[in-house]
């Protein structure tokens, strides 16, 4: 009986067939792809915690969770997808199914009928599918390991492509249940009905009500009112196609939109603020312990330091090299040495950890404190560049931002002391500074905005060093002029030779990373370029989720579309005509996710703007105008293809065929 029932009807039609199969073997070839990427990145991510040595594994990161969110709304969307595409071809064989009810079959029996011409049809495309989404994710991993080595990325551990049998197993039953679940939807329904709502089943249910569409009407005359009140009339088959497509466009447009501001913020406040300061930094860490206090003669390897500290600003090209170590520390500080803006506005309001103390019957104010310590011949030179001299090597930059009256845009200052010599208590020692300055020395360091910034010498540090461990010392190196990247490669090695031997000498127990600028630059456009290439595979994903629920509408409701288009025939409307109709449907298709998902990002993107030091003009011009287009052409056309097929076969079709009555055919 199955046999009689199911291969007919499969060999009879060939089109519904084929278009089932191709939902599911698009369906299994995206899961598959997302849960081998999914594989790799935890396995890339359990790597880098071997690298690292860390005893045990870390929870999941936050890629991992938005991964596996994803995932969940990709599985939802083919579900409704695929059930889309079963419920139209068991619903257009409801008088046959209403015939088998009739003569004695039982819904179990129907519902078994359906099921199993599902798995004939489905089990090799999702074989298929899960096969060619391995594939493709080997290719997309492989690729990105590529543009890592491009970019000369340090990676510790050995990157390749991962996977394992059970990923392709979970990937298999996630298929098939994916499947089975979305056909016994429909499946179940049918199988419910009773043999006379089966057998005079009508395929075109009645509009009770429909929109009016007078924009529409307005810009493109009657034939885009008719075309998009067929696309309401359809509105529920085409609702997950439509999602998929305004979801892809918009989380790719929202991305490239963030990107983009936030790569020209980054070259704004990183790499173009400080490519005049630093051209290589070398940052050296010692076990804990090891104070750097080099000119008071504390630590064993100050010899050694002193030692490269000269050797690095002798090698050819070296421009200057500035040794500083960096102290985060409160200091107490006398309320009459306040500044009197400060004063009037109350310390409390404009720094918010500011504390109220007494000491030796006065009233002071315990303040966090900055202590930038350079090297005796850079503070020498800092004092000169300032035109400042400073006794004590203690130069205070008096410098604090008023939020209250400007943003962080555009920040004002107050002075915070007032400008005359001054002593500090740092835990009950004194502190004493006699020369004022607006600016940090040239290092690539940031100024602190709600703190004390000091610029001291190392040897007036030593005076307060034991109350300190400090264990990092950075040398910000820069050359005399731009170096090409043979030239930055060879300067970066004697950089480590110099290191090397340094530390084989005499700094024992220390560790050394060394930063080059020029490096540093293109890895942050290779790396945004593989993030765009990421969220790119994403965004065709949930394309292609629409893409194919467009199929299965436009392709499995044939039938209806063709008594649709050969009424208007009856009438007098012309094939021209009905071809520009469909032609409409297309564009409203694909332009209203589209412009749906501009009307979303353009008010975030200029909220972006406003958080960020980068004119609207700059990021138009900086804008990658070509994913976006191409997203765009890519998804139009084949929307058009196959609405220019479903019309060559609409148009060649007899119309007192299809206006025949076939009821009870």
């Amino acid at each position: 009986m199955w046999k009689a029932f199911s291969v007919r009807y499969i060999r009879e039609n060939r089109v519904a067939s084929a278009l089932l199969a191709g939902a599911a073997f698009l369906s299994s070839l995206l899961l598959s792809l997302l849960y081998s990427i999914a594989y790799n990145l935890w396995a890339d991510d359990l790597k880098q915690q071997q690298a690292a040595a860390e005893a045990a594994a870390s929870p999941p990161g936050a890629l991992m969770i938005l991964y596996a969110m994803v995932l969940f709304l990709v599985c939802a969307a083919l579900i409704a997808l695929l059930h889309n595409a079963f419920a139209v071809s068991m619903g257009s064989r409801m008088h046959q199914l209403g015939i088998l009810k009739s003569v004695g079959a039982t819904p179990g029996q129907i519902r078994s009928f359906l099921l199993q011409e599902v798995l004939v049809l489905c089990v090799f495309p999702v074989l298929a599918g899960t096969g060619t989404g391995v594939g493709l994710c080997a290719v997309f991993v492989r690729r990105i390991i590529a543009m890592g080595r491009e970019m000369e990325l340090n990676i510790q551990y050995d990157v390749a492509f991962e996977y394992h049998i059970l990923v392709f197993l979970i990937s298999l039953g996630t298929a098939f249940l994916t499947v089975l679940f979305s056909a016994w939807i429909p499946a179940r329904k049918l199988g419910r009905m009773s043999p006379m709502e089966a057998i005079f089943y009508e395929e075109e249910p009645e509009i009770k009500k429909i929109r009016a569409f007078r924009l529409t009407s307005k810009c493109f005359g009657v034939y885009g009112e008719l075309a998009g009140k067929s696309l309401f009339s359809r509105r529920k088959s085409m609702r997950t196609a439509g999602a998929a497509l305004f979801l892809s466009f918009l989380g790719f447009f929202l991305y490239l939109s963030g990107e983009t501001i936030s790569g020209l913020s980054t070259q704004h406040t990183y790499f173009s603020r400080f490519r005049d300061t630093w051209d290589y930094m070398l940052n050296v860490n010692r076990s804990s312990g090891e104070d750097v206090n080099r000119s008071s003669g504390e630590d064993e390897n100050a010899g050694t330091e002193d030692t490269m500290l000269t050797e690095l600003r002798a090698l050819p090209g070296m421009e200057s090299c500035i040794a500083y170590g960096l102290v985060d520390t409160t200091v107490s500080v006398p309320e009459q040495m306040l500044s009197d803006p400060l004063r009037e506005a109350g310390p409390e309001t404009l720094l918010g950890d500011a504390r109220q103390e007494e000491i030796s019957g006065q009233t002071a104010w315990q303040l966090k404190a900055l202590f930038y310590i350079l090297d005796d011949r850079s503070f020498q030179e800092y004092c000169e560049s300032r035109d400042i001299s400073s006794d004590t090597g203690t130069v205070l930059v008096n410098l604090l931002w008023d939020d209250r009256n400007s943003s962080y845009m555009d920040r004002a200052y107050l002075p915070f002391l007032r400008e005359k010599a001054g002593t500090l208590l740092i835990k009950e020692i004194p502190l004493r500074y006699d020369a004022f300055a607006d600016t940090i020395p040239d290092i690539r360091e940031e100024l602190e905005q709600k703190a004390l910034n000091l610029v001291m010498s190392e040897t007036a540090f030593s005076r307060i060093g034991s109350l300190f461990s400090v264990n990092e010392t950075h040398y910000d190196m820069r050359t005399e002029k731009s170096l090409s990247g043979e030239e930055s490669d060879a300067m970066e090695a004697s950089i480590e030779n110099v290191v090397s031997e340094n530390i084989g000498s005499g700094m024992t127990g220390s560790s050394y990373t060394l930063e080059n600028r020029l490096e540093d630059e293109r890895a942050d456009a290779s790396a945004r370029k593989g993030l765009r290439i990421v969220m790119g595979v994403l965004a065709g994903i949930l394309a292609c989720v629409g893409i194919a629920g467009i199929l299965s509408s436009t392709l499995g409701q044939m039938y209806q579309r063709k008594k649709e288009f050969a009424r208007y025939l009856s009438v007098g409307v012309s094939l021209d005509a009905m071809k520009k109709m469909l032609f409409l449907e297309a564009l409203f298709i694909v332009g209203r996710p589209f412009l749906l998902a501009l009307i979303i990002d353009i008010p975030v993107t200029v909220l972006l703007l406003n958080a960020a030091p980068v004119t609207a003009g700059e990021f138009l011009g900086h804008l990658p105008w070509v994913p976006m287009l191409l997203l765009l052409a890519v998804t139009a056309a084949i929307v058009a293809v196959f609405y220019a097929a479903a019309a060559g076969k609409i148009c060649r079709q007899n119309i007192v065929e299809i206006l025949k009555d076939d009821a009870l055919v």
